[in-house]
């Protein structure tokens, strides 16, 4: 991928402005079903649609559109065979009973005479954004895209997927533009079963999936997605699957919060991806007449939050299910303003503890990773600094917090951005545009959280060192104190608006870190400026334990 450096004549490439790439097209909505009402329907893009302009979001500043295109032969034939986009092209040429006699032959999936027209789109607009994104004329990018893809196999329509969308743009990151490692989040509820045949066996490429299971009986069945299955040969411990056992509505924003924060986020810093796509499907959105999950809008715009501290925030979103015209329309819009720059919603209603049975689901995952991932291994304590005996893994993952700084047990505020820390009537307050002032915010940040957390005891947060991302934005480095004693760094992203300093996410991980929480809402911070450049090294290493004490 090409560098971060100005364009010609100095000026800033649309990555470093946050520009965020938007396509779609109309032929996409010309697949149809021949035979009465199905769920994947064209109004699945007008509705997003319509829910993008009345969010402003097509008028949004920093929206850039990228014209879409059809996808080309070499590029479906880096995850598909020539005999398979063959066959898709050939309806093209089928009418009425002949197309109803092909649809038969593939497991859920129709045809019209549009359909070959409507994929080639579909997929050509994925990987036109993966260009816009590769070549730094955005940062990050939504493709609204149909018929979905995650399903398709490398020679098998599938699911409702002719071409695997996703697949494909990554697979033309991959070897066009050299990108050395690849994340694909798949959160739509089915598994993606076509998507992790097609990259099981490539280290390069990270897969991770969140979607029922229900004991491989949910679709597309089988043990594809179950906990157990990482991948083979040189992609193994690469595939991840969190797959929820737990039938209808009972799976909901805490459930996948909670997975987020201990098992993709941690495998995902520790992987470190140079590029993210998100097999972005809204069928686990509350109300979804297939999926039976009570995801939020509100969620959806977390996790994207999450996953924008990945890869400089260079994160690709595509469509895949949803079917709920309503939730789907909602959840995608929330999450465009997320990549857009704003912060996420709160949540509308308070989150409750996680269910038990998706704890044990989740610990299933953990524990298949364990060997592969060290962010998932228990944590070292006490004074040989030997993991102690573990506790079961569901006692372990019941214990940590859900996400955002939250505990699972009693009320909280879930808020995105915490309290706003004000500095326009402190003697202290900077500039925005100060060298000091991310500097003195961390500072009043650090001092802030102290006062509010119930558990200050056990950790101590000091600033380090900071760098400026956008005109209003700034990364601060902390390090994090447990009171067993490490030193572990932490990212954290403010936003300075209307004269307030805005926390608003953890961009990363220090790789040693033990991966239990979210420390926002665990830290106390000794708020000693000056000891800074004594208690530490001017330049600490990444994941590098320190024997220093804290500055009195």
């Amino acid at each position: 991928m090409a560098g971060e450096g100005s364009g010609e004549g100095g000026e800033r490439t649309g990555a470093q402005k946050g520009l965020t790439g938007f396509v779609t097209h109309d032929s996409m909505k010309l697949h149809a079903c021949l035979i009465g009402i199905h769920p994947e329907c064209p109004d699945r893009i007008t509705r997003i649609l319509k829910e993008f302009q009345a969010e402003g979001i097509l008028e949004h500043e920093r929206l850039v559109q990228v014209p879409p295109r059809s996808v080309l032969d070499e590029e479906i034939e880096t995850v598909h065979t020539g005999k398979h986009h063959s066959y898709v092209d050939s309806l093209a040429e089928l009418r009425g009973p002949a197309l109803k006699t092909e649809s038969a032959r593939w497991d859920s999936v129709y045809f019209n005479r549009h359909s070959s027209l409507a994929a080639r789109m579909a997929a050509g607009s994925c990987v036109a954004v993966t260009e816009a994104v590769c070549n730094r004329t955005v940062r990050n990018a939504v493709a609204i895209v149909r018929p979905p893809g995650h399903h398709a196999e490398e020679g098998c329509c599938m699911g409702f997927s002719l071409y695997n969308n996703v697949a494909i743009a990554a697979s033309v990151a991959r070897k066009r533009f050299n990108v050395p490692k690849v994340m694909i989040v798949d959160w739509d509820v089915h598994h993606g079963n076509g998507t992790q045949a097609m990259f099981e066996r490539d280290p390069s490429v990270l897969y991770v999936s969140i979607h029922r299971y229900d004991n491989g009986k949910y679709y597309p069945e089988g043990r594809a997605g179950d906990p157990t299955t990482v991948g083979q040969g040189d992609g193994e411990g690469f595939s991840v699957n969190i797959g929820w056992s737990q039938g209808k509505n009972k799976i909901g924003d805490a459930e996948y919060l909670l997975a987020f924060n201990q098992v993709v986020m941690p495998i995902a810093t520790e992987f470190n991806p140079d590029l993210v796509f998100v097999s972005a499907g809204f069928d686990a959105a509350r109300g979804d007449p297939l999926g039976g999950c009570l995801v939020t809008p509100e969620c959806y715009a977390r996790l994207t939050h999450m996953l924008c501290g990945l890869a400089e925030g260079r994160v690709i979103m595509a469509l895949e299910g949803g079917y709920n015209l309503t939730s789907i329309s909602s959840s995608f819009a929330e999450c465009a303003k997320v990549l857009l720059g704003d912060a996420p919603p709160p949540f509308e209603e308070e989150l409750k503890a996680p269910h038990k049975g998706a704890i044990k689901d989740i610990a299933k995952t953990i524990s298949a990773h364990q060997k592969y991932w060290s962010q998932l291994l228990p944590r070292a304590s006490g004074d040989s600094g030997q993991p102690e005996p573990p506790l079961p893994l569901e006692t372990q993952v019941s214990s940590m917090s859900i996400a955002d700084g939250s505990d699972s047990h009693g009320p909280t505020d879930h808020s995105a951005i915490p309290e706003p820390i004000e500095l326009s009537s402190s003697p202290m307050s900077p500039d925005p545009t100060s060298e000091l002032a991310p500097l003195r915010a961390a500072k009043l940040a650090a001092a802030w959280y102290s006062r509010k957390s119930p558990f200050s005891k056990h950790y101590k947060m000091i600033p380090i060192d900071s760098q400026k991302v956008d005109d209003d934005s700034w990364l601060v480095r902390y390090t994090v104190t447990p009171d067993t004693g490490e030193v572990y760094d932490r990212h954290f992203t403010f936003v300075y608006t209307k004269d307030k300093w805005h926390c608003v996410a953890m961009a990363s991980w220090d790789p040693s870190a033990p991966p239990l929480r979210d420390e926002f809402d665990k830290i106390e911070a000794p708020v000693v400026w000056e000891s800074i450049k004594d208690w530490i090294p001017t330049s600490p290493r990444k994941g590098t334990t320190y024997d220093a004490k804290t500055p009195k």
